[in-house]
């Protein structure tokens, strides 16, 4: 049996946690300074540096969303709660851009959202993803006029069609959106 070593785990989360407290700390910090009326320039930027080198502990889509909040911000199309932290705003916008992705794939293809949403929080992969029989129910679901039309593969038949929506379409478009690191 091979020992798991509990404090080396207990120290990443604790040191995760510190990261994530500091980050939302600079992100107060800049709220603060960005909401006084004259406030200097030179500050905010600091600050906003300070912020942006904070990102470093996030993945890649959390720092894209973190960096468009900021955006949204200084844009003014978000304004601040200041009973919520940047961790939570980064959660919204995920969310957001999540279910996009998803409404996306049901507007393409006219698959039951129920069935699609159910097999991504499955944590598919390659090797799973028809467990169960759940892709090829997903799969039943696809509206083949609507997908036709909207892949622009009008003039093939009926059963070329599901096999180009199987293998090509649909199966791209679930491991695009579970690779960009949502609900993992």
């Amino acid at each position: 049996m091979i020992p798991f070593d509990i404090t080396a785990k207990a120290h990443k989360q604790e040191s995760i946690r510190i990261d994530a407290d500091y980050m939302n700390k600079n992100f107060e910090k800049y709220i603060r300074a960005y909401n006084i009326d004259d406030f200097d320039s030179t500050l905010i930027d600091q600050l906003r540096m300070m912020l942006h080198k904070s990102f470093a502990q996030l993945s890649q889509e959390e720092q894209r969303a973190a960096r468009q909040i900021l955006v949204d911000i200084e844009h003014k199309r978000l304004v601040v709660d200041e009973n919520k932290t940047l961790t939570d705003y980064i959660n919204e916008y995920m969310n957001v851009d999540w279910n996009a992705k998803i409404q996306y794939c049901i507007n393409l293809l006219g698959v039951d959202e129920a069935k699609l949403r159910a097999l991504l929080n499955a944590h598919v992969n390659e090797t799973n993803i028809d467990e169960y029989g759940r892709f090829n129910e997903l799969i039943s679901t696809v509206d083949i006029e609507r997908a036709k039309q909207n892949l622009g593969i009008v003039d093939q038949p009926h059963w070329k069609c599901i096999i180009k929506i199987k293998k090509i379409y649909l199966g791209s478009l679930l491991f695009i959106i579970k690779l960009d690191g949502y609900k993992s």
